[in-house]
């Protein structure tokens, strides 16, 4: 596997929503310091929504709590889109909450990752190169579209 310090970002578009304007601030500024080459931000989920179905991006960053929708919402917006090529658009979901009922639905609801607060650099460029350099396969069936919940590939698998 490549060395996840060694990659450029500077052709990857990221939609940050969250409502928070100095957490937004702070995602923005450290994903430039990654070397991000365009981020978006926007303050809340129909704002997000809206923005995601004008622009393509590669990697998505929403805050679970927002006014108007949660990233939840989003994630089933974008997961159930018409449009399969952006169906699949890795989405890092930002949380205070990490109890195990929600990180079941979250992952239910199609994300890829999940950040928990308060968040540090070190783990969102983790996360951003887990998305870019080891992405998760998709999982197309008739009730769901989403990452597949298994971080191995099935070549990897050990069987007995």
């Amino acid at each position: 596997m490549q060395d996840k310090q060694a990659i450029d970002l500077s052709d990857i578009r990221v939609l940050v929503a969250e409502s928070n304007p100095r957490t937004r601030y702070i995602l923005a500024a450290l994903l430039s310091g990654y070397g991000i080459g365009e981020v978006d931000e926007v303050a809340d989920g129909p704002c997000a929504i809206a923005t995601y179905k004008d622009t393509d991006h590669d990697i998505i960053i929403a805050d679970w709590d927002m006014p108007g929708s949660t990233g939840l919402d989003l994630a089933r917006t974008i997961r159930r889109s018409q449009m399969p090529t952006r169906q699949t658009v890795p989405i890092i979901l930002i949380t205070a909450h990490s109890d195990q009922r929600r990180l079941d639905e979250a992952r239910d609801a199609g994300i890829t990752e999940i950040l928990s607060k308060p968040i540090s650099a070190k783990d969102l460029y983790v996360r951003l190169t887990n998305v870019i350099m080891d992405p998760k396969d998709t999982i197309k069936t008739g009730t769901f579209v989403g990452p597949d919940r298994r971080r191995f590939h099935r070549s990897e698998m050990i069987c007995d």
